[in-house]
């Protein structure tokens, strides 16, 4: 390996040390997820935020994501299985949510519509109507869904 290869990767890792530590990604971390050993990553905590959020509305739901966050959908509630997803509202398309291809347990979806971290719309839509994702704009067809905070 060249010189300036080694110099460099003892710099990028000493960079990241020192990051880590002055942002305390740990102590946010322990704080969302006690239980949890693996790393999160991208836009994790966000969801994780609104899934902390509609557990607190939907009185009586189980978090399955407690211990991992590899699971099939997020709260179970009342025997119905739901997945949690939040938007940040986008100007030209409104906001666009979508479902991973292996995800096809869950019955119900929550989604959070956002606009500038205040939630504007909150919509409970049931599987059938969600298939492979849906958007949403300021007046939309899936208001019908929408639930009142």
């Amino acid at each position: 390996m060249k010189k300036w290869r080694k110099t460099h990767k003892k710099y990028e890792a000493d960079y990241r040390k020192k990051y880590y530590q002055r942002i305390g990604k740990k102590s946010w971390y322990k704080k969302y997820f006690p239980n949890r050993s693996e790393e999160m990553s991208g836009t994790c905590k966000i969801g994780r935020k609104y899934e902390l959020k509609a557990l607190k509305l939907l009185k009586g739901s189980i978090d399955k994501n407690r211990d991992s966050f590899r699971g099939k959908w997020d709260i179970e509630w009342n025997g119905k299985r739901i997945d949690v997803k939040s938007r940040q509202f986008n100007s030209r398309r409104g906001w666009k949510f979508t479902k991973k291809e292996n995800n096809n347990e869950a019955d119900y979806y929550l989604l959070f519509c956002l606009n500038n971290e205040k939630i504007e719309k909150l919509i409970f839509v049931p599987k059938k109507i969600f298939k492979e994702g849906i958007g949403i704009g300021k007046k939309s067809k899936y208001d019908i869904y929408q639930l009142v905070l």
